[in-house]
């Protein structure tokens, strides 16, 4: 689900390269959107920075089967951006600390990091939950899952 001014600049790339003009197809689609493309019809497939809105780790799930389908043997699957649920409590104590006053007491900043944390809207996942997905979907496997600096 990248945006539609990539996809354009990145097709306009593609076609100034001989080499790739004939190989590369670009698609911009939503995660359910995945069954209209043909099986086994992809070396890569990209989920970048989409996973925080699924609204689920079943939906995730069977987003990961559905892109299971469409990779050709030795494919690969990009999951760039995924937010770290054994994270979240210190992502929530970074902010509110840092905005925390003088007079604020640890009693006050914890129940303030507790209700940010019960708030959370977004799809927050942890990374055993890949390696999980890869035992249970034929043909994928983990190659690395790094934490993002910064």
């Amino acid at each position: 689900d990248i945006s539609g001014a990539l996809i354009e600049r990145l097709r306009g790339q593609v076609a100034e390269r001989p080499g790739l003009a004939d190989r590369v197809v670009l698609h911009q689609l939503s995660a359910h959107e995945l069954g209209s493309l043909p099986s086994g019809g992809f070396d890569t497939v990209v989920l970048n920075s989409v996973i925080q809105y699924f609204p689920s780790g079943d939906y995730l799930f069977d987003r990961l089967r559905e892109v299971s389908r469409l990779l050709v043997p030795g494919g690969a699957v990009f999951l760039g951006d995924v937010r770290n649920l054994r994270l979240l409590r210190t992502f929530h104590a970074g902010g509110l600390l840092a905005a925390a006053s003088h007079t604020d007491t640890p009693e006050t900043v914890c129940a303030a990091i507790d209700r940010a944390m019960a708030q959370e809207k977004e799809l927050l996942v942890d990374p055993e939950f890949f390696t999980t997905a890869v035992g249970a979907l034929p043909g994928m496997t983990l190659e690395s899952c790094t934490l993002k600096r910064g």
